[in-house]
């Protein structure tokens, strides 16, 4: 017998029953996450396995960016992250934020790009004394995340 769910019918079932499924067919790294794991302006948090695979794939400067918010509790400047390769663009870190983003949902299967890896504070941006450009703030991930990848860079 074949059973067959697609990605947006498996979002539609309650999330007791995607759990359930899940746990049933034994739901690996790419199995759909449930509803509760992807929420806008919410990091997704990721697993020991995730994010072991996620650190395995990065070239050298997304590697070192992404081990910051490792050693810093998940938590990171922009200004640190683009010292990594001493840019002056604020664009590069919008980059970096992006190619997480598209990483991430092609590993949790999330066709309507919901999951975000990296988000930013609000609260805690800083501007120049017009108001008009930032001149730093932070980014996050989940603490989950943050943990996960701690345990994948003391692993590499």
């Amino acid at each position: 017998m074949q059973i067959v769910l697609e990605a947006g019918d498996f979002r539609r079932l309650s999330a007791t029953a995607q759990q359930e499924l899940l746990a049933l067919f034994g739901g690996g790294a790419g199995a759909p996450a449930p509803d509760s794991e992807l929420r806008w302006r919410a990091p997704y948090p990721l697993t020991h396995e995730q994010a072991a695979r996620l650190v395995r794939s990065l070239p050298g400067n997304a590697q070192r960016r992404l081990a910051l918010f490792a050693n810093r509790n998940g938590r990171v400047k922009m200004k640190e992250l683009m010292a990594v390769d001493e840019s002056k663009d604020l664009r590069t870190t919008t980059r970096f934020v992006r190619d997480m983003a598209t990483r991430l949902r092609r590993m949790v299967d999330d066709p309507e790009k919901k999951a975000q890896l990296i988000q930013w504070d609000f609260d805690a941006t800083r501007w120049d004394k017009t108001q008009q450009t930032i001149v730093d703030g932070v980014y996050y991930v989940a603490p989950e995340t943050a943990q996960a990848l701690r345990e994948a860079f003391d692993q590499s």
